[in-house]
């Protein structure tokens, strides 16, 4: 059956991952994650936040919600950086 031509297109809902996200840098401008824009992945039951190429070679930040996850990112990019 063919869809009405006036139907319009479903649009997907935020994830609630991405909600928590926008949340945290809207309250955290200017922070490491804000900046950077890490990836956030789900690794057994744990956020990732994940800036690179894999969870092998990157800048993580790991946390039992996607918020800790951020900060722990920021946490550790920030201490990455001071060391340079």
């Amino acid at each position: 059956m063919k869809a009405s031509a006036s139907a319009k297109p479903k649009r997907h809902p935020i994830t609630a991952i991405d909600s928590e996200l926008e949340q945290y840098c809207a309250s955290h401008p200017g922070s490491p994650a804000t900046v950077q824009h890490p990836q956030i992945t789900v690794d057994r039951g744990r956020y990732v936040a994940v800036l690179g190429k894999s969870i092998r070679r990157g800048f993580l930040g790991f946390g039992s919600s996607v918020s800790s996850a951020l900060r722990s990112f920021d946490e550790l990019y920030s201490r990455s950086n001071k060391k340079s």
